[in-house]
Formats: structure tokens, sequence, C-alpha cells
């Protein structure tokens, strides 16, 4: 009890602390989101939601991109900052990906795909320029977005992507597989490549895959 009275004072504290403190509100009403206390009533969480959406408008493109570059990846990421940061394109071009996928990268990724995750992992790092850490967590996503947002950010392609689905989640249902699939045409293409930059530059933002 006396931590979650400490917990709520501080987002109150941060709510009164006006524009300089919105970027830390946002992420630390995404972690209570993604980490759901037992001892918060379920009702509460459509509350905390629409806290975090307000938070994000408030936000600048760049600073939203920043926050989900941490949380995207992790389990039951808050559906509000799928719709502020995935499913609609910013106005801010600055930090788009530096670096297109080749044809050469492209067949590197494909040939290493066959090959097995590992393979697959240490190509992603090497032909797009992710972190070995990043590119781990890429492939641990269990619902495939990351792996699209890598694809459509760095401009392999929504072929290549199809095809790295196909080979490394072989054991996937019909079902599972087309869900995954459909995450590429989700993602807006410009959102994608500036969380692709954001990987790139900042290994401490690795988020946690879920397992």
């Amino acid at each position: 009890m006396a931590a979650r009275k400490h917990r709520l004072k501080h987002l109150l504290e941060l709510a009164a602390a006006g524009a300089p403190a919105r970027a830390s509100l946002a992420a630390e009403l995404c972690e209570i989101l993604v980490e759901w206390p037992r001892d918060y009533a379920h009702e509460a969480k459509k509350q905390f939601e629409a806290l975090l959406g307000k938070t994000l408008a408030e936000l600048e493109p760049s600073a939203r991109t920043a926050i989900a570059a941490r949380f995207l990846l992790r389990a039951d990421a808050p559906e509000t900052l799928h719709r502020y940061t995935m499913f609609s394109a910013g106005s801010e071009s600055a930090g788009k990906a530096a670096c297109d996928a080749s044809l050469p990268a492209r067949t590197a990724l494909l040939n290493a795909a066959r090959s097995g995750e590992a393979a697959l992992r240490d190509a992603l790092s090497t032909t797009l320029g992710f972190p070995p850490e990043i590119a781990a967590d890429v492939l641990a996503d269990p619902s495939g977005r990351a792996l699209a947002i890598a694809c459509k950010g760095s401009h392999a392609g929504r072929a290549v992507f199809s095809a790295l689905t196909l080979l490394t989640r072989d054991q996937a249902g019909p079902g599972d597989t087309y869900l995954r699939l459909a995450a590429y045409e989700a993602i807006a293409e410009d959102t994608a490549e500036r969380l692709c930059a954001s990987w790139r530059s900042d290994p401490r933002a690795v988020p946690q895959a879920a397992e």
C-alpha cells in the first residue's frame, strides 16, 4: 500500500511539473501499464491509458519515438502507445534510418535465416546496423512487430519480411503466421525508420522482449 501511494504521488508530481516532465510521465505510465501492479484495480487501467494518451499527444514526435523504442517490444505494450507511434505517421522526418538494405544485405538476411536464429541475429546486426542486444530482442518478439519494424524501417521490403517470418516461425499455426505478416502493413514507414534509427544509435534503450 505504501509503495502504491508513493508511486501515485510521484505521478502527480510529474503531472504537476508541466511540459518538462511530460516524457518522464509518459515513460512511467508505460512502465505501470506494461507491468500492471497486482494491488491496482483492473478497472483503473482505462484511467491510466487515458492519461498516457493525453501525455503522448503533448510530446514531440521524437520524444514519442524514444519512448516507443523502450516499450514496444515489451509484452502487453499499451495500445495507446501503438496508436500514437506505430499506426500514424508523425510529421517529423528527422532521425530516419541512415541506410537502406541493399540487395546483398537482403540476400544475406535470407541466407542467414536458413541457417538458424543465431546466424540471423548476427546478420541483423552486421547488415542493418543494430547492436547485438537489439538484434536479439527483434527476433525474440513473439508478435513479429519488431521484425516488421526492422524490415520496413531499413527498406528491406515486404517480401523479405514475409520470407524471414516464414523461415523463423515455421512452427506457428496459420492464424499466428497471418497475424505476424499483417504487422508489416500496420506500421507507418516513417515511424519504422525513426525506430530503427533509435535502435541503431542508442543501445542503452534496448527493450525487454517478451519471453
